[in-house]
């Protein structure tokens, strides 16, 4: 199983309701791509531009995999509630 953005996954599980919905607003976001919403929401949940991507899952080219990145975080946000 790959794990990616331990950080954020953690601070997901602490989040509060407005939190949640802002989370999955951006996640639902058709108009962005994977990187612009992890940045947004590192910028939610006080977490550094730099820290979000290291730890987001990529490829081998390094770009960040949008399909491995949406679900983990579809999968935080519906446990969280």
């Amino acid at each position: 199983m790959l794990i990616m953005n331990e950080r954020l996954l953690e601070e997901i599980e602490y989040i509060n309701d407005i939190e949640l919905d802002i989370l999955w607003t951006l996640l639902k976001r058709k108009d962005l791509g994977i990187s612009r919403k992890l940045i947004c929401m590192g910028h939610v949940l006080e977490i550094s531009e730099k820290t979000i991507l290291k730890q987001a899952a990529t490829d081998e080219e390094g770009r960040v995999l949008d399909k491995v990145n949406r679900m983990c975080i579809h999968d935080a946000l519906i446990k969280h509630e």
